[in-house]
């Protein structure tokens, strides 16, 4: 089952879409992106940060754990950065703090619905 919400990011423009799945081949056939695992199986990934121009995916499996959020969130940071031109900056990382705050509470949001469609 694909559980999914899409959310404009602030500032940066584009749409986050944070989608919970089964398992991630799932996802791939649903969004019809295709994953870039770099030659490994998608079956060994617990989540994902995926692009698609403005689009920016972050797919977790139903079962994830805080630490796989926030790590594919910060990938999440990176591609919007990147894409906006915005280097990272160790001595001022005010705007990527502000961003990946916004991300990681986007996927809580996200999970808690999903929560409470599952448990009424």
């Amino acid at each position: 089952m694909i559980f999914k919400r899409s959310y404009k990011i602030p500032i940066y423009g584009g749409r986050l879409f944070v989608l919970f799945c089964d398992n991630l081949e799932e996802a791939e056939k649903h969004t019809s992106l295709e994953f870039d695992t770099q030659g490994r199986d998608l079956s060994m990934f617990d989540g994902g940060c995926f692009q698609n121009g403005l689009e920016h995916y972050v797919i977790f499996e139903h079962e994830t754990e805080p630490g796989i959020i926030a790590h594919e969130c910060k990938h999440f940071v990176n591609h919007v950065f990147h894409d906006c031109g915005v280097f990272l900056d160790t001595h001022n990382d005010e705007a990527e703090c502000y961003l990946l705050g916004w991300a990681v509470n986007r996927v809580y949001k996200t999970l808690d619905k999903l929560k409470k469609e599952k448990h009424g």
